[in-house]
């Protein structure tokens, strides 16, 4: 009896796991998500807003300061003039995200994904002063004008990223950095003190 009581334990046990995979619970969702609607008030500081669906959102002059963002989908969202700051997006997926004018200063960025993203100036420097970028994907991304001073870029992607007028990047440990933003004159530290001249975008 003992045997078999203790068999069933173990089948109840294993089917219990299989049902908490198949329905996504895996998932970490944030607290706040069921109650966040941008389209009644984009602002949201101090929310827990991880693993949120804002794919294509509009949230301009949005206040997501010191919110938590980790793995959340904000692709192709508009976040211009946006404070971010000290916003945690790690493993979000960023690609395409339009970042103009946004606050970023102390966010933690690392291992997300911001291919295609659009991180440059409206008035004001985009602001990424010591955030950390570990580890994202910038893969074709336009950090133009981005204030990068005190970032954290050690494995980031940056093949053809356009740092154009971008200043304070330190590339220690980046990947694939464009030859053009590379100082012949510092072989292990490769600092950007100086702006590269920006070039227009097409509207």
């Amino acid at each position: 009896m003992c045997k078999i009581s203790s068999m069933r334990i173990l089948t109840m046990m294993s089917l219990t796991c299989l049902i908490l995979l198949l329905s996504g619970c895996g998932q970490s969702v944030g607290s706040d998500v069921g109650l966040y609607n941008p389209e009644r008030s984009i602002d949201c500081p101090r929310c827990d807003l991880s693993g949120a669906d804002l794919s294509g959102a509009k949230l301009v002059d949005a206040d997501l300061s010191g919110a938590f963002l980790n793995e959340a989908d904000l692709r192709e969202a508009n976040l211009l003039n946006a404070d971010l700051s000290g916003a945690s997006l790690m493993k979000a997926d960023l690609r395409g995200t339009y970042f103009v004018g946004t606050d970023l200063s102390k966010a933690d960025l690392s291992g997300a994904n911001l291919d295609g993203a659009v991180v440059r100036s409206s008035g004001k420097p985009a602001d990424l002063t010591g955030a950390n970028l570990s580890d994202t994907s910038l893969v074709g991304a336009y950090l133009l004008e981005a204030d990068l001073r005190g970032a954290n870029l050690s494995g980031a992607n940056l093949t053809d990223a356009n740092l154009d007028g971008a200043i304070g990047a330190d590339f220690t440990g980046a990947i694939n950095v464009p030859s053009k933003y590379l100082k012949d004159d510092v072989p292990t530290k490769h600092y950007q003190k100086e702006k590269v001249p920006a070039k227009k975008l097409k509207d």
